[in-house]
């Protein structure tokens, strides 16, 4: 599959693929006639992202200026292949995979739309999700562990480095609460 690029709007110098790479140009200089510095050519380079804590891609760029600012690389891609958000919609990735921006898997959807992929493909609860703390194996200990009537919730979520809150929404099962 051939890889289109596209410019992003705002950003001088940078460039979004339908893979969802994102590239800076660096402009080469070199002597031109008469000894002046002339642009010779441009050199493309990807940038690599990072990711945050829900597993989303973002990069830097700088506008003119030298102002930065770090943009969501679906949304890049999104917008530059498929046009400006619409009011009240948000990006979906139709695979349930937050790195995969490849556009084909990209789409403006509502946040109704967005939950209902959470849920279709398993990525909002429990570890999944990527602000989790703990995972299946701390959640029945702490579950056994209450049971025992040795344990209270502070003294829990002490030891698992969470609320007591938390604590109490796990023991009652209001959170992972689908977890045996």
């Amino acid at each position: 599959m051939t890889v289109r690029f596209r410019p992003i709007a705002g950003y001088a110098g940078y460039r979004v693929g339908t893979d969802g790479s994102v590239w800076s140009a660096r402009v080469r200089k070199g002597i031109g006639k008469g000894g002046s510095i002339a642009v010779i050519g441009r050199k493309w380079k990807r940038l690599n992202p990072s990711k945050t804590e829900f597993g989303h891609l973002y990069v830097t760029l700088s506008k003119l200026g030298g102002k930065q600012k770090f943009l969501l690389v679906h949304r890049l891609a999104l917008e530059a292949f498929v046009g400006p958000c619409p009011e009240r919609m948000e990006c979906r990735h139709l695979n349930g995979v937050p790195w995969d921006n490849q556009i084909e898997n990209l789409v403006w959807g509502t946040g109704k739309e967005n939950g209902e992929d959470k849920a279709k493909h398993n990525t909002g609860k429990g570890e999944r999700n990527g602000r989790a703390k703990l995972v299946r194996e701390d959640v029945r200990a702490i579950r056994l562990l209450w049971d025992t009537g040795q344990y209270t919730k502070r003294r829990l979520g002490v030891l698992y480095g969470v609320s007591d809150v938390l604590i109490f929404r796990i023991i009652s099962r209001k959170a992972w609460g689908w977890l045996e």
